[in-house]
């Protein structure tokens, strides 16, 4: 709910004190993380002293858990790159030549199809080809033999016809010429795997088996065992490692195992576990046919160090990759070289890591469920003794990061630290810059690779940047005493991460003045002579356009107006508009600056910073939040998630008089269809680096009508046990009552402000009293729609010290009596919220 603010009250004309460090014009120095001048002792990666886990210690050997959690993850190193693929990236005349279609020699040359859609609206134009995911990944295998009449393609050019293969090859490219594909590369790349490939020698054998004895029922089985370390021939045979050639035997597929058949109508999906997934799909990035992820890979056990050890024995696909993009100076990047081709492989196995989470939700639906605890007990006192017959299945959680929920209950945690601290004060975006030093010192180790297609250093270093950011304005207080901030990470079409981050002031160091807020934001093109370093910064960064008349094309244009609402009106004073938004002073002066042939002046320069953008070197927006009023607009700015198609429940008519009944909707499927991926976003995800992060810890409230507390239990459990453990294990609300029963000092808070005071107590289900800490309380979202619990909710932010749900209903009834007139309880609310009080 907008909370109304008199213009008065935001810029008053009275005297404040400026925060001394951005409001003098003294020399700011940039900011540098420096080169990466670490070496993890145990897995050799090159790190960054910000990155260790025990920065904070001083003269302590660097530790770091990005690359090999810390000594628990070892894997061997990867073959050598074979001398082939490493002088053709080499060669002057055909290495461009290669890399400038990698994507389509490795198509020609993969074992299987990928299916999937890529965003390709986002490449048209200037600027380096960005690789951008929507929907699921799918990888999928054919037959080894085509059928009759159709041309053979994927792995079946491994065995059929393989006399004309490089023919058969380039067919499935219209006009090869033209788009630069040249046969003798396809050959060279055919010769070198069959040298070095252990899975092309699997499926040439599989050719000479069924050229030489006609086997009708060959396949190709492609196992799951493999060795702990995860590579091939390390501990296991390499005949159990790879692939089994079956010849006329009884087809028994094991549970991931991959069967190639002969022929085959249907094509065969690939797991996303599967440890021949990536070398299928990927053969010019791994060129050797290594085994990738897969889930016997194990932690290693450091002797006489319990502390270290994990509770999960395991590693996981995200350590695993983590592990894998790391940059080691004694190692073959061999993956890095393939460019573009490296890029998807990040986002595809980014892809594979969430699947497989999704498929783990999905899976467990039928197993975890959730009711009213009435219900369970209705049920059981009816004699069924069957819990699979009772509760809702979950969708897709608020515990699952991107998901709808978690957008939404994030939302809502917002709105709750306003409540009890107030709206912000500034709002500040901050867009990645792949010029930074520290971007172009890690690049100096890798001389043949273009940071486009390395988005994982991209990620890295703005993680490192934003950590920066967030000690700046809170330890070190450029803005003054920050009492709390929050921020999302989101990412540009073109692929950079960029953050929306909101800032709240104390009271002592809020800009209620216009030169206080003059002083903190800037909207002008400074003097190129009095300060030149600022000068090239705002041309730079923080010029926009040009659009409009002078670029009509521009991406800001829609229905021939700049949605940014450029260019500004010139303004003497920094003023607050009737919207509650900032006009900031925009003298017209003579200082201009040339972009795209364009002179530009005030009109077209995004407010910044001055200290800010000087020490970061990068496009950072700050604004003032003026009004309240534009919470709503500024929270859903900061917090809308990804692109995602609507989640909608549709309601039918039930036959047989039942009533209404929901349409199940798949929220999964939704989630993938609509979801886009970028090479950047996928690695910051597989790194584990925050999306949302906010300074106010905040505990969220469920309530419920009496017995109606929601139960989670398994379809497996016994419905005896389930109505037994609930009876006991008391609710938050519940234990809130129990607490004002005892407790005097409880009886002045309402439920919202129990977590500031008492700390919930899992185990016991019962609230103690707070020793250390902050935390704010939020009752759960309910739409007025929901009747009694919507009112419920009502009273639960009003009342104080409430020891059960009797002394909520006297309460109304006290309401109603003071009014002296018969009134319902609907009309008794209104009372409640205009303030009268117990």
């Amino acid at each position: 709910m907008d909370i109304p603010i008199e213009p008065v009250d935001v810029l008053e004309k009275i005297s404040e004190p400026v925060t001394a460090d951005i409001s003098r014009n003294d020399v700011v120095e940039y900011w540098s993380l420096g080169p990466p001048s670490e070496t993890c002792q145990h897995c050799d990666a090159v790190m960054w002293k910000e990155e260790s886990i025990n920065k904070k210690v001083k003269k302590a050997k660097s530790r770091f858990s990005l690359c090999c959690a810390d000594a628990t993850i070892k894997l061997p190193k990867c073959k050598d790159i074979p001398t082939y693929l490493k002088n053709l990236y080499a060669d002057p005349i055909q290495g461009p030549l290669f890399m400038q279609n990698i994507t389509i020699y490795n198509s020609m040359v993969s074992f299987t199809s990928m299916g999937c859609n890529v965003d390709r609206s986002i490449n048209k134009g200037y600027g380096p080809v960005i690789y951008r995911l929507n929907g699921i990944i799918i990888h999928q295998l054919g037959a080894l033999l085509p059928h009759p009449g159709k041309k053979p393609k994927f792995c079946q050019l491994y065995i059929y016809d393989t006399q004309n293969e490089i023919a058969n090859r380039m067919s499935w490219i219209d006009n090869p010429v033209k788009k630069g594909i040249h046969a003798s590369i396809v050959q060279g790349l055919i010769t070198m795997f069959d040298e070095t490939n252990i899975l092309v020698q699997k499926f040439r054998q599989a050719r000479d088996r069924f050229e030489e004895d006609r086997i009708v029922d060959l396949r190709i089985q492609l196992k799951v065992s493999c060795s702990v370390s995860g590579r091939p021939n390390h501990i296991i045979p390499s005949d159990e490692v790879a692939a089994v050639l079956v010849g006329n035997a009884k087809y028994t597929e094991g549970v991931r195992d991959i069967m190639v058949h002969c022929k085959r109508n249907s094509l065969q999906r690939i797991p996303e576990i599967h440890p021949l997934r990536a070398a299928l799909q990927y053969p010019i990035l791994f060129p050797n046919g290594e085994d990738g992820y897969h889930e016997g890979l194990e932690y290693v056990k450091i002797p006489g160090n319990s502390k270290r050890e994990k509770k999960r024995k395991n590693i996981t696909s995200k350590e695993y990759y983590s592990h894998c993009f790391q940059v080691r100076k004694n190692q073959d990047y061999t993956m890095r070289l393939g460019g573009r081709l490296f890029q998807q492989f990040i986002v595809d196995s980014f892809s594979s890591i969430e699947q497989a989470r999704l498929y783990w939700v999905k899976k467990h639906q039928e197993e975890l469920r959730s009711d009213l605890y009435s219900n369970i007990r209705d049920q059981f006192h009816k004699g069924d003794m069957d819990t699979s017959n009772i509760g809702q299945s979950y969708i897709l959680p608020s515990s699952f990061t991107g998901s709808r929920r978690y957008m939404q209950q994030n939302f809502q945690d917002a709105l709750a630290v306003c409540r009890v601290i107030g709206h912000p004060d500034l709002f500040l975006t901050m867009t990645c810059n792949n010029e930074w030093p520290e971007i172009q010192h890690m690049m100096a180790l890798l001389p043949s690779c273009k940071i486009e297609n390395c988005p994982d250093i991209t990620a890295r270093v703005f993680k490192l940047k934003v950590e920066q950011l967030c000690t700046d304005i809170q330890k070190n207080e450029i803005f003054g005493k920050c009492t709390a901030l929050m921020y999302v990470v989101e990412y540009q079409k073109r692929g950079l991460p960029h953050i929306h981050m909101l800032i709240w002031l104390d009271s002592s160091a809020k800009p209620k003045t216009c030169e206080a807020a003059d002083s903190l934001v800037s909207a002008e093109i400074p003097n190129p002579v009095e300060e030149p370093e600022l000068y090239e910064a705002v041309k730079k960064f923080m010029i926009h356009g040009p659009c409009g008349k002078q670029n009509p094309d521009s991406s800001c244009m829609k229905d021939h107006k700049c949605t940014r609402h450029f260019p500004k009106k010139y303004s003497s004073s920094t003023t607050i508009d009737q919207s509650g938004f900032p006009i900031y002073r925009r003298c017209k002066t003579s200082e201009k600056v040339k972009v795209r042939k364009s002179e530009l002046d005030n009109q077209w320069v995004v407010p910044y910073n001055k200290y800010l953008l000087l020490r970061y070197n990068c496009h950072i927006n700050l604004e003032i939040c003026a009004y309240a009023s534009s919470l709503k607009y500024l929270f859903k700015y900061c917090l809308k998630g990804h692109d995602q198609a609507t989640v909608m429940i549709n309601r039918k008519r039930a036959k047989d008089g039942e009533g209404d009944k929901p349409v199940v909707v798949d929220e999964i499927k939704t989630f993938l269809d609509g979801r886009y991926i970028c090479g950047v976003e996928a690695a910051h995800r597989i790194y584990g680096f925050d999306v949302h992060h906010r300074t106010i810890s905040v505990q969220r409230l469920p309530y419920h009508l009496p017995q109606q507390k929601s139960c989670t239990f398994s379809s497996k459990d016994k419905l005896a046990d389930v109505v037994k453990h609930w009876s006991i294990r008391k609710s938050k609300l519940e234990a809130f009552f129990d607490l004002n029963k005892v407790d005097k000092t409880a009886r002045k808070y309402c439920y919202s402000q129990i977590p500031q005071f008492y700390v919930w107590n899992g185990q016991s289900t019962s609230w103690s009293i707070r020793k250390q800490g902050f935390q704010i309380g939020r009752l759960t979202y309910t739409h007025h729609g929901s009747g009694e619990l919507w009112y419920l909710r009502m009273l639960l932010c009003r009342i104080c010290g409430p020891t059960s749900y009797k002394d909520l209903l006297l309460y109304v009834a006290f309401c109603i009596k003071l009014s002296k007139q018969p009134v319902t309880l609907m009309d008794g609310l209104p009372m409640i919220r205009n303030g009268m009080k117990r």
